[in-house]
């Protein structure tokens, strides 16, 4: 059998099991949901704002890749969009969504692959960084009487602050970092992150990272929404505070397949307890905000992952 056979039966074999896994990530998610308690609404009103933003929500994210991989191969916002949401249904089963990279190099030439694996760590980056800055706001919010450890304690504020200000500095001046603490690298991988690095100015890393923030905001938003919806007594500020730590938190631990249901579960009864008694909604909320975010997104990527061709 010759060899580009032989690589297209392994890559269609990877295919299958990738939607396997991501269709029974999926499934295990949506058992844990009562949808009797969903849809005895009598407006959709909400639910189809939540969807409009949603689209808003990928869109961005889809403008940033093709942001950063335009710097050394020229992208279609179509191809983007493509690349972002199969990118998503391969990294949905996999720990903390490292398996981006596999769906959206699908979508770049095969000399750009490396290229295209750094950029997409750089995105993913400053969308860390985002969820830690809003956190970082949302701890000099926090009310007194709330969290006690911190909200009368500026020490442990500062030092929050000082920790975002050295995180903000590493992503804006990263290719100044890189070039001077790692020029005399030997290591080939090490070069061509270099090489990445080299091709934005801070200007364009800025952008990302302004990209990055709006798509942290409009998820609040849409977490907001369905906290009305769902009849949440939880004020705006409330839920800011509550939604930017408990996303902060689950950043810090490792998740894995079925393992991350529980988590995230876990996390938010604990963090929304002290914000809210309606412990049960806002779980709902949470997952609700999961299927729209990322179900819906990863089943249409799903679609675009199967006509995926690969260029062995």
């Amino acid at each position: 059998m010759e060899k580009s056979r032989i690589y297209k039966l392994i890559f269609n074999l990877f295919k299958i099991i990738v939607l396997i896994l991501a269709y029974l990530f999926a499934y295990f998610k949506l058992k844990t949901i009562d949808f009797n308690l969903v849809f005895y609404k009598n407006s959709i009103f909400y639910l189809v704002f939540v969807v409009l933003l949603m689209l808003l929500n990928w869109s961005l994210e889809i403008k940033k890749w093709q942001l950063l991989i335009n710097k050394f191969e020229k992208i279609s916002f179509l191809n983007s969009a493509k690349a972002v949401l199969t990118g998503l249904t391969t990294s949905i089963f996999t720990p903390n969504r490292i398996g981006e990279f596999v769906g959206r190099i699908l979508f770049v030439s095969k000399k750009n692959r490396i290229n295209a694996i750094i950029s997409t760590g750089i995105g993913s980056y400053s969308q860390i960084f985002a969820t830690l800055f809003m956190a970082g706001v949302a701890v000099f919010l926090i009310k007194y009487g709330v969290l006690s450890i911190i909200d009368d304690n500026y020490f442990i504020k500062w030092v929050i602050v000082g920790f975002l200000i050295v995180l903000f500095l590493l992503i804006v001046f990263s290719r100044e970092i890189i070039n001077k603490f790692f020029k005399n690298s030997e290591s080939v991988f090490i070069k061509k992150i270099i090489t990445v690095f080299n091709f934005y100015s801070i200007k364009e890393l800025l952008i990302v990272v302004l990209l990055s923030l709006l798509r942290y905001l409009v998820f609040f938003i849409q977490f907001y929404i369905f906290t009305q919806y769902f009849n949440v007594n939880i004020s705006i500020l409330d839920s800011f505070i509550a939604l930017a730590i408990f996303y902060a938190f689950n950043l810090g631990i490792p998740s894995f397949f079925i393992s991350e249901l529980g988590i995230r579960v876990s996390s938010s009864i604990f963090i929304f307890s002290f914000f809210s008694s309606q412990i049960s909604e806002i779980v709902l909320a949470i997952s609700f905000l999961w299927i729209v975010n990322v179900l819906l997104p990863t089943i249409i990527g799903s679609f675009l992952f199967i006509k995926a061709k690969y260029n062995f």
